[in-house]
């Protein structure tokens, strides 16, 4: 057994201090887990960082409500899963909750429906080839989805400019 499975399972029983904050709700009112699994993401996410820092988890100046914290902003959708797992680093490489330092690097989703609509317009118009060749092709869809990301810089969230993307391609 390598050093990072053993202290994996040293720091399990730790990890589950991190789910308490949650116990109350780790099930939506339609009883999915979706707030289960972003614990569980972070938490899996939290312990391959200790693996590469050499650090263990019960030392982290991170606590269960900073944890809380970040989970409640992929929640109200401020940020997006992907950018929680890249805070995360970056939080115990400064020693900062993660919450402020969302706030100090403005890595925040843009969810206003207006704008990512201004965002798609330009994606669209920039590429008239490939809207022709989305008609016979609708595979190019993605091809639409990554560039919106690229021009928003990742910032705009997914499951809106999907909405978006495909009201303004079927026009």
């Amino acid at each position: 057994m390598s050093w990072g499975e053993i202290n994996l399972l040293q720091n399990a029983k730790t990890k589950l201090n991190y789910t308490k904050c949650y116990n109350n709700r780790c099930w939506d009112s339609n009883g999915n887990g979706r707030i289960f699994r972003r614990v569980c993401e972070l938490s899996i996410a939290l312990s391959k960082i200790c693996v590469t820092m050499e650090l263990n988890i019960k030392d982290l100046f991170l606590t269960p409500s900073m944890l809380k914290g970040l989970i409640d902003m992929v929640e109200t959708n401020k940020i997006s899963i992907k950018q929680a797992k890249e805070i995360l680093p970056k939080a115990l490489e400064e020693e900062k909750d993660p919450s402020k330092l969302v706030s100090e690097l403005g890595i925040t989703q843009i969810t206003d429906e207006a704008e990512i609509i201004k965002i798609v317009t330009e994606v669209i118009s920039e590429n008239p080839t490939q809207l022709e060749s989305y008609k016979q092709n609708p595979k190019l869809f993605d091809y639409f989805i990554g560039q919106v990301m690229k021009k928003s810089r990742g910032k705009a969230n997914p499951a809106i400019t999907a909405k978006v993307l495909k009201q303004e391609l079927d026009k």
